[in-house]
């Protein structure tokens, strides 16, 4: 990636906390969404931190992932109005009921239940990328004590990962609202030089 490319518009907005990819990709990125499984008191809209998913951006086809991109503007005629619904959702409801543990390894490990989600709202001609990212939902460790999970201190600081694009990127739009975005292959691992199928935490 050249300097060009890296540099980011003062006019876009900027969401703190978010991911470094998310913040060049989608700077016109506006309204977050509440992560499935977190507790009434963390799942909050305007939580940059609370959202696993992206929005769809309008980009010009052909050309490899992320090469050039230039995203749509209120003139270029394209109206959408992206959004997403996580599918098996009472699954997911149950699971963190039961605060649902995942050890993650270096050799990775496939999430369950898996992310898969309908889209809407999108532009059915125009081209999207779909990606997925993981976050913590706050800067603090935990530890399991007394048959309860409990604060351990304060986490280490985070480090630049890359963000899982979905392999059938970009895709129009009347595709991605027809099949909907599965990631059911995404393995977790905490080896960052795990590239392909993982998602590095």
């Amino acid at each position: 990636m050249n300097n060009g490319q890296a540099q980011s518009n003062s006019s876009q907005p900027s969401i703190p906390g978010l991911n470094p990819d998310f913040q060049m990709l989608f700077p016109f990125l506006q309204n977050q969404l509440p992560f499935p499984m977190l507790p009434p008191q963390l799942s909050m809209a305007n939580n940059p931190m609370a959202m696993p998913f992206m929005r769809g951006g309008h980009v010009p086809p052909p050309g490899p992932p992320f090469g050039g991109l230039q995203w749509s503007n209120e003139n270029d005629g394209v109206k959408d109005d992206p959004s997403i619904e996580l599918e098996e959702k009472e699954l997911w409801d149950r699971f963190s009921d039961c605060t649902n543990e995942m050890i993650i390894t270096k050799s990775g490990r496939r999430m369950f239940p898996a992310v898969k989600v309908k889209i809407k709202g999108l532009d059915p001609k125009s081209k999207y990328y779909v990606m997925l990212d993981i976050v913590p939902v706050d800067q603090h460790r935990y530890k399991f004590h007394n048959s309860k999970w409990g604060l351990a201190g304060k986490a280490d600081p985070e480090v630049h990962k890359p963000i899982h694009v979905h392999p059938d990127s970009p895709q129009d739009g009347e595709t991605w609202m027809k099949k909907g975005a599965s990631f059911c292959r995404v393995k977790v691992t905490n080896n960052m030089t795990n590239k392909n199928e993982f998602v590095s935490f």
